[in-house]
């Protein structure tokens, strides 16, 4: 007997949600709405499997729930988008809602520019290559050593403001230590980014 279809067509509201999800990690129920998802839309996902439902501690200590893509619903976004996307690598609820927080503060340009970590870490190491293409290979052996050796280390995000200036976004939680605070200020330094670091 053939799997019940609860998702049977794509909207754009659709694509909005599956992408704020897919820069963030995690994301909450009013910021699906925010999206255009309906409490109905969202179940509906989750019970064809493509977001997960997660419970989590929020910062008030409170029992609280969130949402994330499973692996059936980015191949899900990836076929419906037509390209393969570059899904930002979740830490934690807490720490990924904190994120999705500021994502949703932001204005639409600033949002159409936003960059995951591991695209701005593609971006930092396409750097060092012109370096040393440019000739300046002391310079990119010393930025890829510290690279190795966590000296420096990519930010949560990027985005741009409307102003041109990029900013760097990082989520510090508790667990983070001088020396994982001065690699993400190094990184900033050299990618040229306006640093925007946030405690939770």
């Amino acid at each position: 007997m053939a799997k019940k279809q609860y998702i049977k067509t794509y909207m754009a509201t659709d694509a909005t949600a599956l992408s704020a999800i897919s820069k963030v990690g995690h994301i909450t129920s009013e910021q699906l709405n925010e999206c255009g998802m309906s409490d109905k839309r969202i179940r509906n996902f989750v019970k064809q499997g493509y977001l997960e439902k997660v419970s989590y501690r929020n910062q008030s200590k409170q029992l609280d729930h969130c949402y994330k893509l499973t692996e059936v619903g980015r191949d899900f976004y990836d076929h419906r988008d037509g390209r393969e996307h570059s899904y930002y690598q979740s830490v934690s609820p807490q720490h990924d809602i904190a994120i999705a927080n500021k994502y949703f503060s932001l204005g639409e340009h600033e949002r159409s520019t936003w960059m995951t970590e591991s695209e701005i870490r593609s971006e930092f190491l396409a750097h060092i290559e012109d370096l040393r293409n440019q000739g300046d290979v002391a310079r990119a052996d010393q930025l890829e050593a510290a690279y190795k050796s966590r000296d420096i280390s990519a930010v949560d995000a990027v985005y741009e403001t409307e102003e041109g200036i990029r900013i760097g976004y990082e989520v510090a939680t508790n667990s983070y230590g001088h020396a994982e605070l001065q690699a993400k200020a190094e990184f900033v330094q050299v990618m040229k980014l306006k640093y925007e670091p946030q405690r939770i």
